[in-house]
């Protein structure tokens, strides 16, 4: 038996989807060595040397798609 009580298929953002589609993940609070701070980095998840950072979670992902010529997932 299940612990919930209806069975809802998982809907994801647009830009989740897209995440999960090109293996990329987050962290917050990711030292930068380029500028010493502490900010939001966006990586790929089978390689984290392919990353980039940013002041926001959006900031860094945008990077990031840019960096592997990516379309971004607001971009039609």
């Amino acid at each position: 038996m299940s612990d919930t009580l209806f069975e809802i298929p998982e809907q994801l953002s647009p830009r989740l989807a897209w995440m999960r589609e090109h293996k990329i993940d987050t962290m917050d609070k990711a030292y930068d060595p380029f500028t010493g701070d502490h900010r939001w980095m966006a990586f790929k998840v089978s390689n984290i040397r392919t990353k980039d950072f940013g002041d926001t979670e959006n900031e860094a992902l945008s990077a990031l798609a840019v960096k592997m010529n990516l379309k971004l997932w607001n971009k039609s």
